[in-house]
């Protein structure tokens, strides 16, 4: 996505104070479950700007056993293709919990109240694991009549994703139905919301910000890109995304100029680099940021 957003207002003493965030909602799957894993992964989309601040899980864990360890871990775009590759994801919460047993909700939070914020039509994985048992229960896809989704308002939730048997190194076992929910707040359209790469505890302020996306569904590659953006009013460009199959750091540029790039394709002098970096890629059909 192509973030635009207005320049912002220095807030005032009050909104200072005042925290960003507003209308504390959870969407969750069914906690009809079938079998038990260490651990499962799934993808989910926000459809307006939202801050993710903890989710619930199902697990045979209950208030006699002893406490668990459990790890959530996320990512920007999907799970898939990234099942094996913990270089890819960063380690949102480490915590110890007493469940509350199977089929029922037992929640997460992250003691240091990092959230992880997602902006409108970003994809997000998470993995959810269990380093010391199969203590996560799952449902079989085709017990849920199908459903490749939970939808409301703000988000989609792809519970149907993979189990895994043990840490990064285990299997993937495909298609699985996650039981769990998301707790999360919605945005103002008035504050800003930047996706974030790894989670943090910084509470969004700013000025409004929107997105539009073009597809991530890629049929060849190449070495660079050119196209034209016209703007209805006067705006601010703080991030631009693009596609890319690299999974490891990659040098970038990014040129711009006035006008449209058609005729100018060859030559450089009418072009003004305004960055060059090295980023790290998010694989093909994924999102990779500059910032």
């Amino acid at each position: 996505p192509l973030f635009v957003a207005a320049t912002a207002a220095t807030p005032n003493e009050d909104e200072k104070n005042t925290t960003m965030v507003t209308n504390l909602k959870r969407l969750a799957t069914t906690f009809e479950s079938d079998r038990s894993s260490a651990g499962a992964m799934f993808d989910m989309k926000a459809k307006s700007s939202i801050i993710i601040r903890g989710l619930d899980i199902n697990t045979v864990k209950t208030s006699t056993d002893d406490a668990a360890r459990v790890e959530v871990w996320t990512k920007l775009g999907s799970f898939r293709g990234f099942e094996n590759s913990p270089e890819a994801w960063t380690l949102w919460m480490n915590e110890t919990i007493t469940g509350n047993g199977m089929n029922v909700s037992t929640s997460i939070f992250p003691e240091d109240l990092a959230h992880v914020a997602v902006a409108a039509r970003e994809k997000r994985a998470f993995y959810v694991s269990f380093p010391d048992g199969p203590y996560l229960r799952y449902s079989l896809s085709d017990h849920d009549d199908g459903r490749l989704y939970y939808i409301n308002r703000d988000l989609f939730f792809y519970a149907r994703g993979a189990m895994k048997r043990s840490g990064f190194e285990g299997t993937a076992i495909y298609p699985r139905l996650f039981n769990g929910a998301l707790h999360y707040e919605t945005i103002p359209e008035s504050h800003i919301v930047k996706p974030t790469p790894q989670p943090t505890t910084d509470v969004p302020t700013g000025a409004q910000i929107k997105s539009i996306t073009t597809t991530f569904e890629s049929s060849v590659t190449y070495a660079g890109n050119m196209f034209d953006i016209l703007a209805r009013d006067d705006i601010e460009i703080s991030s631009i995304a693009f596609n890319t199959y690299k999974t490891d750091e990659i040098p970038i540029k990014l040129y711009t100029k006035e006008g449209t790039h058609r005729g100018f394709d060859k030559d450089i002098s009418q072009w003004t680099l305004v960055a060059s970096l090295s980023v790290k890629g998010m694989g093909m059909g994924n999102p990779t940021y500059l910032p």
